[in-house]
């Protein structure tokens, strides 16, 4: 698995939507985040986990409550929106074939406890 895209809506500290490509180039195999204390780069990895896993994800308490505080608590707070959203795009290589899937998470604080969080999977664009 080769992660090429991560897309923040809302979520932590990323008020607005921000797109990250992470393609690798041949002169540049590797990609490094650096910044100051505060400044989201453990936000980018959880965001990444919890696209991928949900309420699984191993930093979120296993119970419901604590799911609950953080959706409405990963909602950036200066942003006027009540919903987030995380995507994140990667590949998979099988011999010489290339398949590209897409997992979107969105969630709002308005959602009924029914149905918390919604996951859309797309595979080569397909729904």
């Amino acid at each position: 698995m080769i992660l090429t895209k991560l897309a923040l809506h809302n979520f932590g500290i990323y008020g607005g939507r921000h797109e990250i490509d992470l393609t690798i180039q041949k002169d540049k195999p590797i990609i490094l985040f650096g910044a100051l204390n505060g400044s989201g780069k453990t936000t980018l990895l959880e965001s990444i986990q919890f696209a991928l896993f949900g309420k699984n994800a191993k930093f979120i308490p296993k119970t419901q409550t604590a799911y609950l505080e953080f959706l409405k608590d990963s909602i950036n707070r200066k942003n006027l929106d009540t919903s987030a959203s995380v995507a994140v795009t990667f590949e998979t290589r099988k011999g010489r074939s290339m398949t590209s899937y897409q997992v979107v998470r969105t969630w709002s604080v308005s959602t009924s406890k029914s149905k918390l969080d919604t996951v859309q999977l797309f595979k080569n664009g397909e729904f």
